[in-house]
């Protein structure tokens, strides 16, 4: 059960967001080629692809664990808007190259993984879709291809989408 606050409910319903149809879970799983977690399409079908930080009364934050240097760091972000079923593809195939695997011109997350929400800058909140399928995940934006460079960790958020909701907290500013 998601426990929505009323400052979140309050502000979702100024800007009235369009709520995901059947067909819009059947394009987003025929694109990516596997079923989403249940507790995110219960989300978006029941509250919708929401935007979460545009005025002080909407910003949320999460938290995210990164390993660096051998040690684990707990960061802090703030979402911003859920992708809507265009953007979650066109920013899925962007991500993980699926369109063309041989651009190494273009950020990459690992495979497995597909961005349905986004921070303040390019960071994406991943769902995990294939190793430990519903955990959510933190990519922070990198211009290196997967595995090179700095673009080499992703921060672990929470273990269901149905959690990371839950968790948000809203941003003292």
């Amino acid at each position: 059960m998601f426990n929505i606050t009323e400052g979140m409910a309050n502000a979702w319903k100024k800007r009235a967001a369009p709520l995901a149809t059947p067909n819009d879970i059947a394009l987003i799983e025929n694109n990516i080629g596997t079923r989403l977690p249940g507790d995110y399409v219960a989300f978006v079908t029941q509250y919708g692809f929401v935007e979460f930080g545009r005025d002080a009364e909407r910003r949320f934050l999460f938290s995210y664990v990164i390993e660096q240097d051998g040690q684990r760091i707990t960061r802090q972000r703030q979402v911003q808007f859920m992708f809507a079923p265009d953007k979650l593809i066109t920013r899925w195939r962007y991500m993980t190259t699926a369109d063309d695997p041989g651009d190494e011109t273009r950020p990459s997350i690992p495979s497995g993984f597909v961005p349905v929400a986004g921070d303040a800058g390019f960071g994406a909140v991943l769902l995990d879709i294939s190793h430990k399928p519903g955990q959510v995940w933190f990519w922070p934006e990198d211009n290196d291809r997967w595995g090179l460079g700095n673009n080499v960790a992703l921060g672990f958020v929470a273990d269901t989408f149905e959690d990371f909701i839950n968790s948000l907290r809203p941003d003292p500013l």
